[in-house]
């Protein structure tokens, strides 16, 4: 937990010019990449050990409110969910929607699109992808 509050302290907002690359999710079982497009669109690529792949695609848009970045996708399924959440509520890993969040930049440089701040969850692009 404390090293966590520690490199929470040692991120800023990405800058908009940083987000468009190739992401993979740090944590899960799944393979989770997701390809953010200079030109306002995504593609993401799921797949779970044994299942057959989910490709999911739409826009993204952001949004700067003081010096912060929000990036919101639109039509994402929040498939991490499925391992995240209470088996009540994993139905709702399926339901598409709006997914808002905030691109950082951690002290080693690297961008993140963030999950779950609270355990780490987040897309970190690829060290390849600059």
């Amino acid at each position: 937990m404390l090293l966590s509050l520690l490199l929470a302290g040692c991120t800023r907002s990405a800058d908009l010019r940083d987000v468009p690359g190739t992401y993979v999710m740090n944590q899960g079982q799944a393979a989770d990449t997701l390809v953010v497009k200079a030109e306002g669109q995504y593609r993401r690529i799921y797949v779970m050990p044994g299942q057959v792949a989910i490709i999911d695609t739409g826009a993204w848009t952001i949004d700067t409110i003081g010096a912060e970045v929000l990036i919101t996708f639109a039509h994402f399924v929040p498939r991490w969910r499925a391992e995240t959440d209470p088996p009540e509520l994993r139905s709702q890993s399926l339901i598409q929607g709006f997914w808002p969040t905030q691109p950082e930049r951690t002290a080693s440089g690297r961008i993140r699109i963030v999950v779950d701040p609270d355990d780490s969850w987040a897309y970190v692009r690829t060290a390849t992808d600059h």
